[in-house]
């Protein structure tokens, strides 16, 4: 959940849903199906307060590996100042979805 919906004082007051949030959220299910885990996984509560404090979810070491453009898409949605995070329509105009050179769907290569 967006740091803004979690903690609604530090970011005007009130806890609204908004395009920020839906990228903060998109972000984190980009991490969840190229891992198999949420991220701040395991953690449970204490994940909220790493999210309020701006930690976000290490790059994990997984075969294939996240490419650094995937990575660098997903950090950018995980931005703890909303207006940073980009908006749907950039999203939609790079994709940034191919799975690194040489690897296939089903891990297999």
């Amino acid at each position: 959940m967006a740091p803004e919906l979690l903690d609604p004082n530090r970011y005007g007051g009130k806890f609204v849903r908004t395009p920020a949030t839906d990228i903060y959220a998109f972000g984190c299910v980009c991490f969840e199906l190229y891992t198999g885990q949420p991220p701040f996984h395991g953690l449970g509560p204490a994940a909220l307060i790493k999210i309020m404090n701006g930690e976000r979810a290490q790059r994990p070491s997984v075969v294939p590996p996240i490419s650094d453009n995937l990575w660098s898409e997903i950090t950018q949605y995980w931005a703890n100042d909303f207006a940073s995070r980009p908006t749907a329509e950039v999203v939609l105009q790079n994709p940034v979805w191919s799975l690194p050179n040489g690897a296939s769907p089903t891990g297999r290569g």
